[in-house]
């Protein structure tokens, strides 16, 4: 009987740039551009280019991870997944100060 074995590391994952692609932050991030901005036709203009731009980042990284594994150093994958978490920080912050604003004006 052979053992099982996977055949990347944790360091290697897609994981966590699906979790960042389509976590509730990010799904929460396109409702609120949606329900904010809107185009002259009604349309969500900025809601659809972010969507866009997050789709095309998410493949681009996921070719990227694809590419480079296991050469990118553990120290790099770590600064970028937490850089990716300041990303989502900022933007809720944002949203934050943005709601407190509009609320304070009414």
């Amino acid at each position: 009987m052979g053992r099982i074995t996977s055949s990347t590391t944790s360091g290697n994952s897609l994981g966590s740039v699906i979790m960042f692609a389509a976590s509730p932050g990010t799904i929460a991030t396109v409702m609120t551009l949606a329900t904010v901005h809107d185009g002259p036709h009604g349309l969500p203009q900025t809601a659809l280019v972010a969507t866009v731009l997050a789709v095309a980042w998410t493949w681009l990284m996921m070719v990227a991870m694809g590419f480079f594994a296991g050469k990118a150093n553990p120290t790099v994958q770590r600064v970028s997944s937490e850089f990716m978490g300041l990303i989502l920080i900022t933007m809720g912050l944002q949203f934050v100060l943005d709601s407190y604003k509009h609320f304070m004006l009414s």
